[in-house]
C-alpha cells in the first residue's frame, strides 16, 4: 500500500490516492503497519517545494489512517513527525490527524496519559519555534511586527494549534469527555493546557489593541484562546492561587530572563503554569478586556497581590513586548485601587520590593521611551496606593537601593509632599511617620553625597536640587512664626511636628554631612570646569585623562565633539552649578532665621 500510494503521489494523482486508501482490502494492512505508513507519507511534507495540493492530499491520507489504526501507535508516529516539521503552516497537516486519533479516546472514562502526552508535545513544538527579536518598537510601529517572517510563522502555528484544541474544548464543555481519574478535573486540566500558549508565543507577540478596527492576528488568536478557556473554566482567578513565589519560578536571577527547565514536567503537566503565561493571560483579561466572564466579587487589592509574581516575571524579561504587557497589566490593576488602600503590612509580601526594583530597572535601563514613561506612571501611582506608613517604608527602601540621581530626586520630592500632607492632618492617625523623629531619619538618609565633596555634582544635580528644596521647606516650617501657626492649627502634640530644642542638632548634622561637603564640592567642580574652558579657549591641551569613547548611531561612527561644542557643554554645566548655588543660598538663608 505504501508503494501504491507513493506512485499516485509521484504522478500527482491525488484524488486516486485518497480513493485507493479507503478500499476495504487495505484496512488490515493499515491497522498493522500504520507506524510505517505515517512517516512514509509525512516525509513528503519536508520538501519546501511541495505543492499545496500534495500537502492537503497527505493530510487526508493521514486523517484516514488515524481514524482506522490503533490510537496509541498513530499518536506515537504522528508526534515523532510533529517534532521534525520545519514550517508553522505545515503544523495543521499533522495536528488534524492527531486530533482525529485522540478524539477516538474522548469518552466519559478517558485515560489522561495519552492526552497529557499529546498536549505536552504540541505545546513543546510551538514553544521551540523561533521568536521575534527585540526591535525596540513604540506605539504604531509595533504593527510592523506582522510583516516579520518569525511572527508570520508563529501566527500560522498558533492558529493550527487553536484549531486542534477547539473540538476538544467543545466536547469537554458539553460534558461529552472526562477523565477516568476522579482526582483530576478535566475542565481545569484543559484550561491550564491552553494557558501554556500565553507564554510562548503570545508573550512575545503584539497582543495590543486600542480600537476594534486595528485588531491584528495575534490579538484575534489570543481572544479566541480566552473564549475557549472561558468555556471550561468559570473563574480564571483560581489559577493564581497556587502560584510559586520562589526566585527560581520568577526567573529573577537568570541572565537571559528565561525560566530554567521550561516545560520539564512529565507526569505533572500542565502543572506548574509558567508565570509569564499567567501574566499574559491576565493582561488579556484586565487590560485588553477580552472577556466579560471574570467574577466581580474579588477585591482589587487581592487581585493585585496575587498578580505580583506574574508581574515580576513579565518585567524581568529582556524582551520589550513582555515588559510592555507587564506594565500595562500593572497599570490596569493599580487603577482599580483607591489611594491609601494598601497597608504597610502589605510590604511583608516579598514580591512588592521585587516589583519596585524591576520598575526602577525599566525606568533607568530600558532604551525604549514608551516603556520608561509607562513605568514612571505605574511607579508613581503604585506609591500612592499605600497608606502613609507604607509609603515611608517604600521611600526608605528606595533611598537605600537607588543610585540613579533623577529617580532619587523624584523620590525625595515625593517625601517632601508627604511631609507637607502629614502636617496638614488634624490628627496623628496614619501620618506620624512623616513627622517628628521618623521624618528626620528619612531626611538624614536623603541628605547624603555618595563620595562626599568629590561627588560628581553634575551627575547628581537632580538629587542635590531635590534635597535642597526639601531642606528649604523644612527650615521655613521651623521658623518661629510658622511653627506656632502649625501647632495652633493641628491636633497633634508639638513633639510630633517640629521640636525647637532638637533643631540645632539636626542642623549641625545636615551641615556636616551635606551642606558643607556640597559647598566645597561645588567650588571644586566650578574651578575644574572653568580651568577646562580657559584651556580650550586658549587652544592648549586640556589634558583629559579619560578613555576615548566612540559613539555610534544607526551603525555609523559619529564624529567627536569640536572644541566649540565642548566649551558650550561646559558652560551649560557651569550654569547648572549656578542654579544649585542659588538654591543652596536659599537653604542657608532659611537656616540662619531659625
Amino acid at each position: 500500500i505504501g508503494l501504491l500510494l507513493g506512485s499516485f503521489l509521484d504522478k500527482e494523482e491525488f484524488e486516486e490516492a485518497v480513493v485507493e486508501i479507503k478500499k476495504s482490502q487495505h484496512l488490515q494492512v493499515i491497522v498493522k503497519f500504520s507506524m510505517e505508513l505515517i512517516p512514509l507519507l509525512s516525509r513528503r511534507l519536508h520538501d519546501s517545494n511541495c505543492s499545496a495540493e500534495l500537502r492537503f492530499c497527505v493530510e487526508d491520507l493521514l486523517v484516514y489512517i488515524a481514524s482506522k489504526a490503533k490510537v496509541k501507535e498513530v499518536v506515537m508516529a504522528l508526534l515523532v513527525e510533529l517534532n521534525v516539521l520545519k514550517r508553522g503552516q505545515d503544523l495543521l497537516l499533522i495536528l488534524n490527524p492527531l486530533r482525529v486519533a485522540i478524539m477516538r479516546n474522548a469518552t466519559h472514562n478517558s485515560h489522561v496519559s495519552i492526552f497529557r502526552w499529546t498536549f505536552k508535545s504540541v505545546i513543546d513544538c510551538i514553544s521551540k519555534m523561533e521568536l521575534p527579536s527585540n526591535y525596540n518598537l513604540e506605539g504604531k510601529e509595533r504593527f510592523l511586527l506582522d510583516c516579520d517572517p518569525c511572527v508570520i510563522s508563529l501566527v500560522d502555528a498558533l492558529r493550527s494549534v487553536i484549531k486542534f484544541f477547539q473540538p476538544i474544548v467543545e466536547s469537554t464543555s458539553k460534558g461529552h469527555m472526562s477523565f477516568a481519574d476522579d482526582n483530576l478535573d478535566t475542565r481545569e486540566f484543559l484550561a491550564k493546557t491552553l494557558v501554556h500558549l500565553f507564554d510562548k508565543p503570545l508573550t512575545f507577540l503584539d497582543v495590543y489593541c486600542e480600537r476594534e478596527n486595528n485588531i491584528n492576528s495575534s490579538y484575534s488568536l489570543a481572544s479566541n484562546l480566552i473564549s475557549m478557556i472561558d468555556l471550561v473554566l468559570k473563574n480564571p482567578v483560581r489559577l493564581l492561587v497556587d502560584v510559586n513565589l520562589s526566585a527560581k519560578s520568577l526567573g529573577i536571577n537568570k541572565e537571559n530572563g528565561e525560566d530554567e527547565d521550561d516545560y520539564n514536567f512529565e507526569d505533572s503537566f500542565p502543572e506548574p503554569l509558567p508565570l509569564r503565561s499567567l501574566g499574559t493571560l491576565f493582561y488579556c483579561y484586565y487590560h485588553q478586556h477580552m472577556s466579560n466572564s471574570l467574577p466581580s466579587v474579588h477585591c482589587p487589592r487581592y487581585i493585585f497581590r496575587q498578580c505580583l509574581p506574574v508581574l515580576c516575571a513579565l518585567l524581568s524579561s529582556p524582551e520589550h513586548l513582555a515588559v510592555h504587557k507587564g506594565l500595562l497589566l500593572a497599570q490596569s490593576l493599580i487603577a482599580q485601587m483607591d489611594e491609601q488602600t494598601l497597608p504597610a503590612s502589605s510590604l511583608d509580601f516579598p514580591c512588592h520590593y521585587e516589583f519596585v526594583r524591576l520598575l526602577t530597572v525599566v525606568l533607568t535601563m530600558t532604551d525604549n521611551k514608551e516603556l520608561r514613561m509607562c513605568a514612571f506612571n505605574v511607579f508613581r501611582d503604585y506609591v500612592m496606593t499605600f497608606e502613609y506608613s507604607g509609603r515611608y517604608r517604600l521611600f526608605e527602601y528606595l533611598l537605600h537601593s537607588l543610585n540613579h540621581a533623577g529617580l532619587l530626586g523624584f523620590t525625595i520630592t515625593e517625601i517632601k509632599q508627604n511631609i507637607y500632607h502629614s502636617l496638614q492632618k488634624t490628627s496623628k492617625e496614619d501620618s506620624c511617620d512623616f513627622v517628628g523623629s521618623s521624618m528626620w531619619k528619612l531626611v538624614y538618609e536623603a541628605c547624603k553625597l555618595p563620595d562626599g565633596e568629590t561627588t560628581d555634582m553634575l551627575d547628581f544635580s537632580d538629587k542635590i536640587l531635590a534635597i535642597l528644596n526639601l531642606l528649604t521647606f523644612l527650615f521655613i516650617q521651623e521658623t518661629p512664626e510658622k511653627s506656632r501657626e502649625f501647632i495652633q492649627t493641628l491636633a497633634m502634640p508639638a513633639e510630633l511636628t517640629f521640636s525647637s530644642s532638637e533643631m540645632p542638632k539636626h542642623l549641625q548634622h545636615i551641615e556636616e554631612e551635606f551642606l558643607g561637603p556640597l559647598s566645597k564640592g561645588l567650588q571644586l567642580s566650578r574651578e575644574h570646569y572653568e580651568l577646562k574652558v580657559k584651556l580650550l579657549e586658549s587652544g592648549a591641551d586640556p589634558g583629559d585623562d579619560g578613555p576615548d569613547v566612540d559613539l555610534y548611531a544607526g551603525g555609523s561612527l559619529m564624529p567627536g565633539f569640536t572644541d566649540e561644542q565642548k566649551i558650550e557643554v561646559m558652560r551649560l554645566s557651569l550654569s547648572r552649578f549656578d542654579m544649585i548655588n542659588c538654591v543652596l543660598a536659599q537653604v542657608t538663608n532659611a537656616a540662619d532665621q531659625l
